[in-house]
Order: structure tokens, then C-alpha cells, then sequence
């Protein structure tokens, strides 16, 4: 037996992909996105080939992947999750910014912002996996990244608790495993040569937030 309500115990997030060519620009929903790769950064993404904005983002191999966070409501979900840039310009009327390889997003309700070029692309049959080199990432606002089971229950309900992140002192944690740094001797007085004691990298790996 195959209970496809299954699914919906798998976790997602909710992302903003922006595409250019030429003179045209996209943004549309998506809700698969990982990080695969730390060192060089690497993020996979898939996307429907029915998609306007994957079809930019095929045709030049750059792109925006914007984390949407717990301010989205349901007319931004609506805005950029049903309609199709093929027929109106979906950025008009949204404070739009453009990241460094020149992909567009917006201004709020989003919490992180990701820039990158398509390093490899895979064909899953509907799906396009695009494997992304980033060149650039930036956080946005302190609100939480809203999931895609808080997104259904926007949807039923219209409301969910927006949390925002406490301001707290900067840490240090490793970004291939992820061990917060806790140690008497400030990181920054560590000797070059200090690994995690979890995986074994170097302080190099290391990330201050």
C-alpha cells in the first residue's frame, strides 16, 4: 500500500527562485531546496519544467533562491505560487532587488538571500535538479523561515505565530556538522591548527553567528 498522506510528514521550506534573461524577469514558489556541500557551497534545487522561471533559470544558469519567512501571507503565496510570469510581470508592484549575478527578489518576507550559477543540471522527468554554486548569501530579516506545513495551516486557517529570532551573542559552529563552539578560550585566540572535535575540520570551516 502507498499512503501518499506520507508525504506531508516530510519537511519543507518555502523559497522564492528569481530568474533574468535579457530584459525579462521571473520569480515563482518553490519548496524543494537542500544544502548538499559546504566546502565549495553547494545548494540543490528542483523545479518543474513547467515553471517560467525554469526555463529562465535553464536557458542562462543564474538565479536568486530567497528563504521566505513567517510574514508571507497568503496573497504572496497566491501572487508568486499560481500565477504565471509568461503573463503578467509578477515583480511589478513588489520592491524589487537584484543580487550580484543580477537575478532578481524582493524586499520583504524574506529572512535569507542566496545568489548562484547552475553547476550541473539533472533531468528527473517533470522535475529539473539544478545543482548551484553559491556566490553569494545574506541574511534578510530575523523572522523564522516559514515551513510548508506552517504554509497549510495559513492556508486553513488563515494565521500562524510569527516568531522572530532573539538578537544573541555571535557563536561560532561548524559548518559541516553543525557543533556550536562553547569552549573558555574566545575562538578567535584558537590556534590556527584547532579542529572540531566532531568531524575533524578545521577552524577554517567554522562560521560566526
Amino acid at each position: 500500500m502507498t499512503d501518499l498522506a506520507a508525504l506531508f510528514k516530510i519537511s519543507y521550506g518555502l523559497y522564492l527562485i528569481g530568474a533574468k534573461k535579457e530584459n525579462k524577469e521571473n520569480a515563482c514558489i518553490n519548496n524543494t531546496l537542500i544544502q548538499i556541500t559546504s566546502e565549495p557551497l553547494r545548494l540543490l534545487l528542483a523545479m518543474n519544467k513547467g515553471s517560467y522561471t525554469h526555463d529562465l533559470v535553464k536557458a542562462t544558469g543564474q538565479l536568486s533562491v530567497a528563504v521566505i519567512d513567517q510574514r508571507a501571507d497568503m496573497s504572496f503565496f497566491n501572487h508568486f505560487g499560481t500565477k504565471s510570469g509568461r503573463d503578467i510581470d509578477k515583480l511589478e508592484g513588489f520592491p524589487v532587488l537584484f543580487c550580484s549575478n543580477g537575478c532578481p527578489s524582493v524586499e520583504g518576507n524574506i529572512c535569507a538571500l542566496f545568489a548562484g550559477e547552475v553547476e550541473q543540471t539533472i533531468d528527473v522527468g517533470s522535475h529539473s535538479l539544478f545543482i548551484i554554486a553559491v556566490q553569494e548569501a545574506a541574511i534578510k530579516s530575523d523572522y523564522e523561515p516559514i515551513t510548508y506545513a506552517q504554509y497549510r495551516n495559513l492556508k486553513n486557517t488563515g494565521s500562524i505565530e510569527i516568531i522572530k529570532t532573539e538578537k544573541k551573542e555571535y557563536k561560532y559552529i561548524c559548518t559541516v556538522c553543525h557543533y556550536e563552539y562553547d569552549g573558555d578560550i574566545p575562538f578567535e585566540d584558537l590556534p590556527d591548527d584547532y579542529k572540531c572535535p566532531i568531524c575533524g575540520v578545521g577552524k577554517e570551516l567554522f562560521i560566526k553567528v
